[in-house]
C-alpha cells in the first residue's frame, strides 16, 4: 500500500466514522514529505498519521519518522514494525532525531531566542548578570577546586599535585591511576 491509498482509505474512513474521543487531529505532509522539503499537508488521525510516516518512509526510502510511531503500529499494522525498526536506525546514521533541513529551521529560532533571552538577562541583571553572581565570578569554584593537593600513597616520589596533574604523572610513568591511587593531603 502507497501513501496515496492510506490516505484515500482515511479519507473515506473519515467521512463514514466519528472521531474517536481520545484521537487528535494532526497535519501530515503528503504527497512529499517535510524532511525531503514537502509543504502540502493533509489532516490525518494521530494513529493514521503515525502509519502514514511509515509508509512514506518506505515509499521514499528514506526515514520520515520521529519515533514516537511505534505505539501506533498494531494490529492490522503490525507489519510495518521491521521498517519501522530500520528507519529508526537510518535516522540516528543521516542526522540524529531530526533531518538537516529541519534542524537549521530549528537552531536558527533557537539562537535568536537565545540572544533574546541573553539581553533580557542582561537589562534585568537576572541569573549570570546578576551583579552579586559576578562579584563572586571565578571564586566560587575555584578556590577549592585549585587549591586541593593530592598524592600517591604508593609512590610519594611523585610528590604533592593536583588531580589532574597528579593522574597525568601516573599515567606517563604506567602506575595506576584511580581514585583508590591517591589521597587528599590538604
Amino acid at each position: 500500500m502507497n501513501t496515496n491509498d492510506f490516505v484515500e482509505s482515511c479519507s473515506v474512513k473519515y467521512r463514514l466514522e466519528l472521531k474517536p474521543n481520545e484521537e487528535q487531529i494532526e497535519l501530515a505532509h503528503h504527497p512529499k514529505p517535510k524532511c525531503l522539503g514537502g509543504t502540502k499537508t493533509v489532516p490525518l488521525w494521530k494513529s493514521d498519521h503515525a502509519i502514514h510516516n511509515v509508509l512514506q518512509s518506505l515509499e521514499f526510502d528514506h526515514p520520515c519518522i520521529y519515533g514516537w510511531e511505534k505505539q501506533y503500529l498494531v494490529g492490522d499494522w503490525i507489519w510495518l514494525l521491521p521498517a519501522f525498526d530500520y528507519f529508526f536506525r537510518q535516522r540516528g546514521v543521516i542526522g540524529g532525531s531530526i533531518s538537516r533541513a529541519c534542524y537549521e529551521q530549528y537552531s536558527k529560532a533557537g539562537r535568536k531566542r537565545g540572544k533574546l533571552v541573553g539581553a533580557s538577562n542582561r537589562d534585568l541583571k537576572r541569573g549570570i548578570c546578576d551583579p552579586v553572581i559576578q562579584s563572586k565570578a571565578g571564586k566560587l569554584g575555584s578556590k577549592t577546586t585549585n587549591s586541593q593537593r593530592w598524592e600517591d600513597p604508593e609512590h610519594p616520589e611523585l610528590g604533592q599535585h593536583s588531580a589532574g596533574t597528579l593522574v597525568r604523572m601516573q599515567m606517563r610513568r604506567n602506575l595506576p591511576h584511580s581514585k583508590l591511587n591517591r589521597r587528599k593531603v590538604k
